[in-house]
């Protein structure tokens, strides 16, 4: 995903990266744990009533707008989402001059309008990420590795859609 946006709009690193979900909800533990490792921050979000998945939503796009004026520097703005709920979103972020690029798994069906809507798409391939304890660390030319330990190590790689190569 980083890479897709750094060749379509010229962007350079992330600046924010956030997650939003009643992360307490049953079933999120690994799945909050992971998108941490990620280093994407998890915003926790209460509903007040039964639609919780509106609740987050509405917390994104209003974090998306303050972001998107406040911080001016910003031009690029990705949205991990097939819901066209957020066509308007798009749109109130071009009006701003904002590059907007719209992702979701491969896999999953995305809304038309969103699709069309957004400056770029980018289908996320996903696959499972490896058990914390099976990473080993990789060893870069800038640490000499002992080669005892280099030869025994497992290489992960990370692809830029996020997958986990052994």
């Amino acid at each position: 995903l980083e890479t897709a946006v750094a060749r379509e709009a010229g962007a350079g690193g992330i600046a924010l990266a956030r997650a939003y979900a009643d992360w307490n909800a049953i079933g999120l533990e690994d799945y909050r744990r992971e998108v941490e490792r990620s280093r994407v921050e998890t915003v926790q979000v209460f509903s007040v009533s039964k639609a919780e998945k509106n609740a987050a939503d509405i917390v994104l796009v209003v974090d998306c707008l303050r972001a998107a004026t406040d911080l001016e520097h910003l031009e690029v703005f990705v949205i991990v989402s097939a819901d066209g709920d957020f066509v308007p979103l798009v749109r109130r972020l071009h009006e701003l001059n904002k590059f907007v690029v719209g992702a979701t798994l491969a896999n999953h069906p995305v809304n038309n309008v969103l699709e069309q809507e957004v400056d770029h798409y980018v289908p996320l391939k996903f696959m499972q990420a490896p058990p914390a304890g099976a990473l080993q660390p990789v060893f870069s030319a800038e640490q000499p590795a002992k080669k005892a330990v280099a030869k025994k190590a497992t290489k992960v790689q990370t692809k830029a859609d996020g997958t986990y190569i052994l």
